[in-house]
């Protein structure tokens, strides 16, 4: 007997509710690709799927310890790619760190209650989510 028949036969109910997808973008901004390089913002967006209303969040950290860029990462990145401007408002923007992550908690504490996951399924999605979230778990 197969685990569904199994389950069917103790009179377990599956459900078959279709859950609206909720799309989280999250992207890291740091002074260098090492762990040990500070997080200079965070970017995230989210959107529920059919709908064309995006919802933004951003912090910028201060660091705490003055660190300096990886040479590599600032001259490829900031530099090479035309990002200094962006920079500039990072630097202007930035706020303590811990108040900084405090913010981030409640934006996703936010988005979970916004969106129960009996009828929603959240997906996060990035263009280099290994690189991010390893990122903010190593912050955290």
């Amino acid at each position: 007997m197969s685990l569904i028949e199994e389950m069917a036969s103790e009179n377990v109910k599956i459900s078959k509710t279709v859950k609206t997808n909720v799309f989280v973008s999250v992207d890291v901004e740091k002074k260098g690709a090492g762990l040990e390089h500070a997080i200079n913002a965070i970017g995230i967006a989210h959107c529920v799927e059919g709908t064309e209303d995006i919802q933004l969040f951003t912090v910028c950290f201060k660091d705490k310890e003055g660190g300096e860029f990886e040479k590599r990462c600032y001259d490829e990145f900031w530099v090479g790619q035309n990002n200094l401007e962006l920079l500039k408002r990072i630097e202007k923007e930035a706020i303590d760190p811990v108040k900084g992550w405090k913010q981030v908690e409640s934006y996703l504490n936010v988005l979970e209650l916004s969106f129960p996951l009996e009828h929603y399924r959240i997906v996060f999605i990035g263009d280099n989510p290994g690189y991010d979230y390893t990122a903010i778990d190593y912050a955290l």
